[in-house]
């Protein structure tokens, strides 16, 4: 499927893609005590770019392409993973729940 243009191939390479996303939270989970939940959430969000910047600066194939996309989804999700951790500890739990019941309640009426 290296050229394809076709709707399969299309829908492969976003299952692909899209999979990638829990090797990034496994990848957070498991570094998130060694390196600190400040320090995963930068180096992920570091190497999403620098997939990304890749991305927009190599030419290359679709496999290319696409590992560069899974990474920087995997790093991405890694990230939010982690800076999750850090939003909940840093503010205090009953603003925290009130925070989550406005959002929550927000989404309902923005659909």
């Amino acid at each position: 499927a290296e050229g394809g243009g076709s709707h399969a191939t299309l829908l492969l390479q976003t299952l692909i893609a899209t999979a990638a996303e829990l090797p990034g939270m496994l990848l957070a989970a498991s570094v998130i005590n060694a390196l600190g939940r400040e320090r995963t959430t930068g180096g992920c969000m570091l190497g999403c770019t620098g997939c990304l910047t890749l991305l927009a600066l190599l030419p290359g194939s679709r496999r290319l392409e696409l590992a560069a996309i899974s990474l920087a989804r995997a790093l991405a999700f890694g990230s939010y993973s982690a800076l999750y951790v850090v939003t909940a500890e840093a503010f205090p739990a009953s603003l925290r729940g009130t925070a989550f019941g406005l959002v929550g309640s927000a989404s309902r009426f923005a659909g």
